[in-house]
């Protein structure tokens, strides 16, 4: 009895983990479709309101957010452990943070004022809002790195941090980079030989190759 109990219970559990990821597959795709038009047509009353506080949070980066959701609701579909889907999660929403602190460095490199919470995110807010800097989440980022490496330096970090992060997204290592720019070269010193050999393989229309007979110079004697 007690074992038909457990297995009644794991079999329920089952169900029950089966029917909450295609609900949340399904909600996430759903929202990540929705931040898509929010974030390309303007709209009017409380969609417009909810457009501009999308792109006062993430600025240009708000094109990523569509992007992360769907991603996110893939991984859930295709029956991710909930380990895996929370640590994808998490890397998703720093690789955010991160476009928005790198948006914001080196396109814009303003945070203008001396109190965090009534003059600087206020401002990226506001240019957020017209698409110029990477908005007020950038603050998380980009504050912390201008504060102590000013412009060139923060650039060089944001680079490398989303170079890893890219790399840990997509369950890459250094190898793996290494040989996929090895077989992109070999592809194409490949594809290049090839060209050469029908090249040289080439022949030519009848006549093409006929030199022209040389006239004999009249005026010579």
């Amino acid at each position: 009895m007690a074992a038909r109990k457990k297995t009644a219970e794991a079999k329920a559990d089952e169900i029950r983990y089966r029917r909450d990821r295609v609900m949340w597959s399904t909600l996430l795709f759903a929202l990540g479709v929705f931040a898509l038009m929010l974030t390309f047509i303007k709209g009017e009353s409380a969609w417009l309101s909810i457009h501009n506080i999308l792109l006062g949070l993430f600025g240009i980066s708000v094109f990523a957010v569509p992007a992360v959701l769907i991603y996110i609701s893939v991984m859930i579909a295709m029956d991710k452990s909930e380990v895996y889907v929370n640590s994808k999660i998490f890397q998703c929403l720093m690789m955010l943070l991160i476009l928005s602190g790198f948006v914001q460095i080196v396109f814009s490199c303003e945070l203008s004022g001396e109190d965090i919470f009534t003059e600087i995110i206020p401002t990226l807010f506001a240019e957020g809002k017209k698409l110029r800097g990477g908005g007020a989440v950038s603050i998380v980022v980009a504050g912390p790195l201008l504060a102590l490496f000013k412009r060139t330096g923060a650039t060089i970090v944001i680079i490398l941090l989303i170079f890893v992060f890219a790399m840990i997204l997509a369950n890459k290592t250094v190898i793996d980079l290494f040989k996929a720019v090895r077989n992109a070269v070999n592809k194409a010193s490949a594809e290049r030989a090839e060209r050469y050999v029908e090249t040289e393989d080439f022949v030519p229309p009848p006549g093409a190759r006929e030199k022209k007979k040389k006239v004999p110079n009249q005026d010579v004697p």
